[in-house]
């Protein structure tokens, strides 16, 4: 894989927020063209805490549900949501928005007595996350996912074709962001100092997706205190702050433009 480091190390840290004491893992989608490597990327954040999955309806949320160890769900392609019938995807949407932040209290396939929350990491091209956007935003969808959006440079779609081409990478190097995902599901308590907590807060309010951005805010701080616990600190450091200030730019609806990589 060429050029994705970065966006590798942001997944990477929001795999870690699965294991934050008293906090709900974050959801992202990735918003990038056909063929940009989301779901190569998601495959490699597989560890003890996540589940790759190529579909999404209640059935499937049940079968997840069922493996206590997991807690970030890595849907490879976001159009599967809904690609079904109508009245599939009414009800998945639905249990999503429980799973995703408030928590779901009954199997959403077998009414059984459950407690669970999720995160969720998904991938989908920009013209079908526009398509789907209605119903994406309905019911505050939207708010519970972070939107990741990225671009190739032609310089990288070139260094693509040359790999196809020759068969190997000019630069080759190991992608060192997926050396260190969690390696079991021990919870790690981690605080933030009141500098850094005003910091996640100023920096929430220009990634905003709605009027109030009290979601955004949480997601921030949990992605800073993630960057710590990778670290192996129970308190985060300004350098933590700055790694997931670094990646505002992928995450802010005021760009016209995308960054490209």
């Amino acid at each position: 894989m060429i050029a994705v480091d970065p966006i590798l190390d942001f997944l990477n840290i929001c795999v870690w927020t699965g294991v934050l004491e008293g906090e709900q893992p974050v959801s992202v989608v990735i918003v990038a063209d056909s063929s940009s490597g989301k779901s190569a990327m998601l495959q490699k954040l597989q560890c003890p805490i996540t589940i790759f999955q190529t579909d999404m309806t209640t059935r499937d949320l049940s079968e997840i549900m069922k493996d206590k160890d997991k807690r970030i769900i890595l849907l490879s392609d976001m159009q599967a949501i809904f690609s079904h019938k109508s009245t599939v995807v009414g009800t998945t949407t639905q249990a999503l928005r429980n799973l995703l932040e408030e928590g779901i209290w009954n199997d959403p396939f077998t009414g059984a007595s459950a407690k669970r929350r999720f995160g969720m990491i998904s991938g989908i091209p920009p013209v079908e996350f526009n398509r789907v956007n209605k119903i994406f935003v309905s019911g505050g969808l939207d708010t519970r996912f972070l939107v990741f959006q990225y671009t190739y440079k032609k310089g990288t779609i070139s260094a693509i074709h040359d790999f196809i081409e020759h068969g190997r990478d000019a630069n080759p190097k190991e992608h060192e962001p997926m050396v260190n995902l969690p390696e079991d599901g021990e919870f790690r308590k981690v605080r933030l100092s009141r500098s850094i907590a005003r910091k996640c807060r100023n920096l929430a309010a220009a990634l905003k997706r709605d009027d109030i951005g009290l979601r955004v805010h949480h997601q921030i701080r949990r992605l800073v205190m993630a960057a710590a616990a990778r670290a192996g600190r129970r308190q985060a450091a300004l350098k933590d702050y700055e790694l997931i200030e670094s990646y505002s730019d992928f995450l802010d609806p005021r760009l016209e433009q995308k960054v490209s990589i």
